[in-house]
């Protein structure tokens, strides 16, 4: 972008473009930063047209007028029809798919460490971004049925307490795995449910009281430091 404007001149000597880039509210934040540079540079000579469903960052919104629309995706039902699928997993039913897979689950070991790192750097390589998975796993948590109010309560402590989770702001990508693991690791914690047993009579009496279910949340420690 930028470059070459110069072959749409034509015998005026100038000539504009328009870039069109659908489901932009998909884009980076350093996506957004390129953006920006483009747009100080190259305002007078190139529109952009974007498709998005959420308002465009602030950091480029003075360059846009917006107007809502109302409808289907067409792109989307097209490729649903040409790829012969009526249903794709979207990053929700997957987030879904983890915690009810950790409902389901005896005690936490150490060995699932290992199953997290796979899924972290399965993330990663999709380019899903830290503030992107958190807001992915609030969505879930606030319209899950399945799980119990202290669950839900417990998990969205968990994604309280993470760091740099507004829109805007990024951290060093070598932290990104660690603050993941610290956090899937605890949400692990959260939805592993234990029927814990009392004994509450003298040895030998066979008197047992048996507790209601609650979350085990993991206790992770700080990632803050070195």
């Amino acid at each position: 972008m930028g470059q070459g404007s110069q072959v749409l001149a034509g015998s005026q000597g100038r000539g504009s473009r328009i870039i069109v880039l659908y489901h932009t509210h998909l884009l980076s934040s350093e996506s957004v930063l390129l953006l920006q540079a483009f747009l100080e540079k190259n305002d007078t000579d190139t529109s952009l047209w974007f498709t998005s469903e959420l308002p465009v960052s602030h950091r480029i919104r003075d360059w846009f007028v917006e107007i809502p629309v109302g409808g289907i995706d067409r792109n989307f039902q097209n490729y649903l029809s040409e790829s012969g699928s009526n249903s794709l997993i979207n990053w929700s039913d997957i987030f879904t798919g983890i915690i009810d897979s950790w409902r389901t689950r005896p005690l936490p070991k150490l060995q699932e460490i290992k199953e997290v790192k796979t899924f972290v750097y399965d993330l990663l390589m999709r380019n899903l971004r830290w503030v992107e998975v958190t807001h992915f796993l609030l969505d879930v948590l606030l319209k899950h049925t399945e799980i119990t109010d202290e669950q839900r309560v417990a998990a969205v402590k968990c994604l309280a307490s993470c760091e740099a989770t507004a829109g805007g702001y990024t951290i060093p990508s070598y932290r990104i795995p660690i603050l993941w693991e610290n956090l899937f690791m605890q949400l692990r914690g959260v939805f592993y449910m234990k029927e814990t047993h009392i004994v509450d009579a003298p040895s030998g009496t066979g008197r047992v009281s048996k507790a209601r279910k609650r979350p085990m949340v993991a206790t992770a420690p700080s990632v803050g430091g070195v």
